[in-house]
């Protein structure tokens, strides 16, 4: 009795955690706990909508990398189906956003999205998994990386710099604001000493904006928010 009694509660209490938060927008938005409540769903979607190369930097276990900015991303989500609840993330919700409403478009009932993305996730103290085959970029990958129409910014920086973590808001503030025209690459330097040699990063963060495959800005060490909404839409 008292065991069935318990069930009852650990099962509403989960229903509860998984009760999303509107948006204003009409979006529902999941916090962390509640996210990961919301992954013990049967026949759940977990979307980690990160490049390849973000996602081997850390990922949640059990996620599925469908690549927001391939030119394949519609042919993958709609051979999953569009009959499963989905629950999609990345780096700092930006891109998970855009992806969530193409998911929406394309029949999905039932599109949550993790609040803060990975940043928030790990602020709470939740694990994640890395792929440590993937971690040491190519100069080709990189390149490869590049091959885009819109802007790209690539952030070079490393965990112990507290410059760059510093930084790190205004970087993820332009990403969110300027999305259709710009991509941001983040890069840790540790894990990709030999990319960062060819390119000559001499000091951290190291800021690039490539147009067209080609650099037309760069930066060396701490900049504002300001600086880098300027040059963005300088290059425009």
């Amino acid at each position: 009795m008292h065991k069935c009694f318990i069930s009852s509660l650990l099962l509403a209490a989960i229903l509860f955690a998984c009760m999303p938060v509107m948006a204003a927008s009409g979006k529902y938005l999941l916090k962390p706990s509640a996210f990961q409540h919301c992954m013990q769903w049967q026949r759940v979607l977990l979307i980690d909508v990160s490049t390849p190369d973000e996602y081997a930097q850390g990922h949640i276990k059990g996620s599925i990398n469908i690549d927001w900015t391939g030119s394949d991303f519609d042919d993958k989500i709609a051979a999953l189906g569009n009959d499963r609840p989905a629950l999609m993330y990345d780096h700092n919700g930006s891109k998970s956003a855009l992806a969530a409403d193409n998911l929406r478009k394309a029949g999905f009932k039932e599109v949550y999205e993790l609040k803060g993305g990975l940043q928030e996730w790990l602020a709470d103290k939740k694990q994640v998994e890395k792929d440590t085959s993937l971690l040491e970029m190519s100069m080709e990958r990189y390149k490869q990386l590049l091959a885009t129409d819109r802007l790209t910014l690539v952030d070079f920086s490393a965990p112990w710099c507290i410059p760059c973590r510093n930084m790190a808001p205004s970087v993820d503030a332009l990403e969110k604001d300027k999305a259709g025209v710009l991509k941001v690459l983040r890069i840790n330097t540790d894990e990709n000493q030999h990319l960062a040699t060819e390119l000559q990063v001499t000091g951290l963060p190291t800021v690039f904006i490539y147009k067209q495959g080609k650099v037309v800005w760069r930066h060396i060490g701490y900049t504002t928010k300001e600086v880098l909404y300027q040059a963005v839409d300088s290059l425009k």
